[in-house]
């Protein structure tokens, strides 16, 4: 009988001898596809269902790791791509794409965890003799293809999130306190989002409350009056019962300003009903300090989008933009008006239509009280809000960005008007002042 032994994935094939004959070595053709189409010892049924079997597991796991990898090639580009710059992202997926074999952000693993690799589809055997092994030096010293490498964890360390988005608890507990003051505009056909500021007002991006009540291009506060329109706090889950201890309506217009696109409206009170807290601080946006969005997009339950990300206004960003848009045959005439105004301010965030109006919460190492620094008025371009279709390549051939008016500017533009006294009085009487902190 023959004999074949698995130690360790060193394969030998020895023939079973009855005469006192010198040790013969077989030595069993190199690669996979060659082992296919040859039957060694067709007579030997045993050595026959053996190579067969190992040939069928070989080749099963070959497709389990191609199909492994295709999925790690995708999450990478994903998670690389958003970290890139949006002016940078043509030239980005290039980069990547010539790149993959490398495979660096495996390598970067490995190195930090000695990550024990294995080589996937190069899994020819060599087969000499009683040692038959997989090279995986063949891949060490040169570029590899990207389907080529498995990696697999060997340390409870490598079980981690692709995004490392941990955050202090004290931070949230500021974010928390600063929720209460947010609440949600609807009526039967819009929403928005906004907040408390002084003693009895509600802030929003005045074009929420114009696309909600505009008659004749004017903003008609019968409409605004009337018992459909109104703002709810503490709507926190989905199915949630309305409260109507929650809901206020609204009287009048006390501040608009068209080209901040801010809106300040004066809350109808109640008896027993006590209006939710008002924001404590307004101040500039440090640039140590962390940013978060709270909103109600789509209407939703309130939602916090921590760490947003300021953006910058790069010189050719818009001339490209409208460059490839007009290639396209977009109207590009106001695609990015007002983007350049120094009162507002651009980042990137996780908007959605109902959104308009969230307030920025700043979070400053100095202080445990939010800090309102910008309301979130627009995403830009313009036509990203029509019904055209962009595929993720077009999408990296102009400028998207999020814009918010600084609460700073708001404050300033409210103190420089005369008529605005009273408001400003009441404002103040609610905000906290703090020693050696920036604010208003």
């Amino acid at each position: 009988m023959e004999t074949i032994y698995n130690d360790e994935k060193k394969w030998c094939v020895r023939p079973v001898l009855t005469d006192q004959r010198p040790k013969l070595i077989f030595k069993i053709p190199m690669g996979l596809n060659a082992l296919k189409e040859i039957n060694y010892y067709p007579s030997n049924k045993l050595f026959v269902s053996c190579m067969q079997a190992l040939l069928n597991s070989r080749i099963n796991e070959r497709e389990d790791r191609e199909m492994k990898l295709h999925g790690i090639r995708y999450s990478f580009l994903v998670d690389k791509i958003s970290t890139i710059p949006d002016s940078k992202i043509g030239q980005g997926i290039l980069h990547l794409e010539k790149s993959l074999a490398a495979l660096e952000f495996l390598k970067q693993i490995q190195s930090q965890d000695k990550v024990e690799t294995k080589i996937c589809i190069n899994t020819d055997l060599e087969i000499d003799g009683t040692t038959a092994w997989s090279s995986g030096s063949t891949c060490s010293g040169h570029s590899c293809d990207l389907a080529t490498k498995f990696v697999k964890p060997t340390h409870s360390s490598n079980f981690l999130k692709k995004c490392d988005d941990k955050d202090l608890m004290r931070n949230w507990r500021i974010i928390a306190e600063a929720s209460r003051s947010v609440g949600f505009i609807r009526d039967p056909n819009c929403t928005g989002t906004g907040f408390r500021v002084g003693s009895k007002y509600f802030a929003t991006a005045r074009h929420v409350v114009f696309n909600m009540t505009a008659t004749n291009d004017i903003i008609d506060i019968k409409k605004l009056r009337s018992r459909d329109c109104y703002v709810e706090f503490e709507y926190m889950s989905p199915n949630q019962k309305q409260n109507p201890e929650n809901l206020f309506h609204f009287t009048d217009i006390v501040y608009e300003n068209a080209d901040l696109d801010v809106i300040i409206l004066q809350l109808s009170g109640e008896h027993n009903k006590s209006f939710p807290p008002p924001i404590s601080m307004i101040s500039e946006i440090h640039k140590d300090s962390l940013v978060y969005i709270i909103s109600h997009p789509n209407g939703l339950p309130q939602m916090s989008d921590p760490k947003i990300q300021l953006y910058e206004l790069k010189k050719d960003d818009v001339k490209n933009s409208k460059e490839w848009a007009a290639s396209k045959g977009i109207d590009v005439r106001n695609e990015y008006s007002d983007i350049e105004n120094k009162d507002k301010i651009l980042f990137h965030c996780a908007s959605k239509h109902g959104a308009s109006g969230a307030l920025g919460i700043m979070v400053d190492k100095r202080s445990n009280e939010p800090h309102g620094v910008l309301m979130l008025l627009r995403g830009y371009p313009n036509f990203l809000y029509e019904n055209i279709s962009f595929t993720d390549a077009d999408k990296t051939n102009f400028l998207i960005v999020e814009q918010g008016v600084l609460l700073s500017s708001v404050y300033d533009d409210m103190e420089s008007q005369e008529k605005y006294n009273d408001l400003v009085e009441d404002i103040n009487d609610s905000l906290h002042d703090l020693d050696n902190i920036d604010c208003k």
